[in-house]
C-alpha cells in the first residue's frame, strides 16, 4: 500500500445540503412566507452564490477510472554545463618558444608533444598530461617563458562533463547524493543522458535554488560546455498509490473534488491529494479503487448526467 492514512470520501451534494439547510433554518424567522406557503412552514430560500457549483465549460466530460499504479517525483531546473576537467600547461624551464604543435580544438592525447622551448643551449619538449582538447594557446613562436610560470596551453577533458543543476527550494530538500538524474540539451531533442548526483551543497542560493552536481559520460564529445540544458532529479518513488488524472480534480468550496459517477449521474467526492506526478494525482481513501471519475472535473456540475461508457 502506498498510502497508509486512508480518509472517509465525504460526498460533496452532502457537504452543500448541509450548508443549505443551514442558511434556510437561519433565515426562516426572517422571510415573511408567500401567501402559497402553508402557515407556519418555511418559504425556500435559494443558496447563496459562492456554494453554487459553477457553470459547465463547454468540454466534454469522459469517464475515467481510479486505479492504482506507481508513481515517480521529480525535482528539475536548468544546468550549466562545464568540461569534467581542466589542466593548465606551464613552461618547465624558463627560455625562449621554438617550437608550437598545436592550435585551439585540437585533440590531444597523453604523451604528445605540445611545444619546444630552447634554454640555455638546450631543447625542453613540453608533453600533454593527458588526453584532451586544447581550449586555448597562451603564446605564440618565438615569446620567452618563465619556468612554471608561463601557461602554454589549456586543456579541457570532454570525455566527462560536469552537470551543476539549480533545483527549486520546493522538493529541493528530498535530493540526495546516489539519486538518478536525467539530462536533457535543448539541441539534442529526444535523447537523455543518465547519471547520478554527486554532490548537494549545504546551502540554497540567494534567488532559493539548491545547486546539485554530477557528471555525465561524453565518449562522443557530443555535449559541449555551455550548451542549454536541464535535469531532472528522481527524488522518490511510489507504488500501489491510487490514482486519477489530474484533470480529474477541481477545487470547489476549498476542498478538491472529484464526480464520480453514481447511479449514471455525477456525485462530487472530496479528496486528499497525496502525491502528483506525470499528469496523474494520487488520493488517499481505498474507498475509491477502481470507482469511476468524470474528466475533466472543470466541465461536471453535481448531479450531471454521466456520459455513456466507452465500449
Amino acid at each position: 500500500m502506498g498510502v497508509t492514512r486512508t480518509v472517509a470520501p465525504v460526498t460533496l451534494s452532502v457537504v452543500l445540503r448541509s450548508g443549505l439547510v443551514a442558511v434556510v433554518m437561519a433565515g426562516c424567522a426572517r422571510v415573511d412566507p408567500p401567501a402559497h406557503v402553508a402557515p407556519g412552514a418555511c418559504a425556500p430560500i435559494a443558496a447563496p452564490a459562492h456554494a453554487a457549483a459553477p457553470a459547465s465549460p463547454t468540454a466534454a466530460p469522459r469517464r475515467a477510472r481510479v486505479q492504482r499504479r506507481t508513481l515517480t517525483h521529480r525535482v528539475s531546473g536548468p544546468v550549466t554545463l562545464s568540461p569534467a576537467a581542466t589542466l593548465v600547461v606551464t613552461a618547465p624551464e624558463s627560455g625562449v618558444v621554438e617550437v608550437l604543435l598545436v592550435e585551439v580544438n585540437h585533440v590531444v592525447h597523453r604523451g604528445q608533444e605540445l611545444a619546444r622551448i630552447r634554454a640555455h643551449g638546450r631543447v625542453a619538449v613540453v608533453r600533454s598530461p593527458r588526453d584532451g582538447v586544447v581550449l586555448a594557446r597562451h603564446v605564440e613562436l618565438g615569446a620567452p617563458v618563465t619556468e612554471s610560470q608561463t601557461r602554454l596551453v589549456t586543456l579541457v577533458d570532454l570525455s566527462s562533463i560536469e552537470g551543476r543543476a539549480q533545483l527549486p527550494e520546493v522538493g529541493a530538500t528530498e535530493v540526495r547524493a546516489g539519486q538518478p538524474v536525467a539530462l536533457r540539451v535543448l539541441a539534442m531533442p529526444g535523447r537523455e543522458f543518465a547519471s547520478v548526483v554527486t554532490r548537494v551543497d549545504a546551502a540554497m542560493t540567494a534567488d532559493h535554488t539548491l545547486p546539485v552536481t554530477f557528471f555525465v559520460a561524453n565518449p562522443d564529445r557530443s555535449l559541449l560546455p555551455g550548451m542549454t540544458a536541464s535535469a531532472s532529479v528522481v527524488v522518490r518513488v511510489v507504488e500501489g498509490l491510487l490514482t486519477v488524472p489530474e484533470a480529474a480534480t477541481a477545487e470547489r468550496d476549498g476542498a478538491t473534488v472529484v464526480f464520480a459517477v453514481r447511479d449514471g449521474r455525477a456525485e462530487g467526492v472530496v479528496v486528499r491529494p497525496v502525491m502528483r506526478a506525470d499528469g496523474l494525482v494520487a488520493i488517499d481513501g481505498d474507498s475509491m479503487d477502481g470507482q469511476e471519475v468524470l474528466v475533466p472535473a472543470a466541465a461536471v456540475r453535481e448531479g450531471d448526467v454521466a456520459p455513456a461508457a466507452d465500449p
